[in-house]
């Protein structure tokens, strides 16, 4: 379809319509006239906004540019800045670890020392052997007992029958009252079943 002259031609017909020899200058006149307003009109406008938008393309990958640069300048500077950090933290590093070991290795001597040694091996096994050691309380005490006997009757009402080490009464005797009897067994698992009864 094309317009000319307040009409509405196709192709075909526009080009029969030129073939006629019927026009005039005035008619062509006319239709550049009409071309030059639709150019001035649409066309025109239309290029000024496009030259505008290059400008204002080219401001913008301008300002990109500036940006970018700017984007690396700073990583730059935040890459010198954690070498600095880590350089600082690596010597603080070194220098606390040189005191460390200085410190553990002082301390590792005093800590081997052959009295503490001992001591700490005491310790572990007066530990091991009280986690042996049951006590009972409330059971009357008679002259001439034997505390075996008594020890193997309860622990046989209660259905256990450890190997019982070692047994006596503890504390000062005193009248009207009844001392605890305590005894050893040969493994702290029987303590933890005969408390469990």
């Amino acid at each position: 379809m094309f317009f000319l002259e307040g009409k509405f031609y196709c192709k075909g017909l526009l080009a029969l319509y030129l073939v006629v020899k019927t026009i005039t200058r005035d008619k062509l006149i006319s239709w550049v006239e009409t071309l030059n307003c639709i150019l001035d009109g649409h066309v025109v406008p239309l290029l000024e906004k496009a030259v505008e938008m290059q400008s204002e393309n080219q401001k913008l990958k301008d300002e990109k540019i500036k940006d970018q640069e700017t984007i690396i300048s700073l990583q730059n500077k935040l890459v010198e800045k954690k070498d600095e950090e880590i350089s600082s933290m690596k010597s603080t590093v070194q220098t606390e670890l040189k005191s460390y070991s200085s410190a553990l290795s002082q301390s590792c001597k005093a800590a081997l020392a052959p009295r503490k040694v001992k001591a700490a091996v005491k310790r572990a096994s007066d530990k091991e052997d009280r986690s042996r050691n049951v006590v009972i309380y409330g059971v009357k005490e008679e002259s001439g007992e034997d505390l075996n006997q008594c020890i193997d009757s309860i622990l046989t009402e209660i259905e256990e029958k450890p190997r019982i080490i070692d047994c006596c009464r503890i504390g000062n005797v005193k009248q009207d009252m009844c001392r605890p009897i305590k005894f050893t067994v040969s493994n702290h698992d029987h303590v933890r079943q005969i408390l469990q009864k």
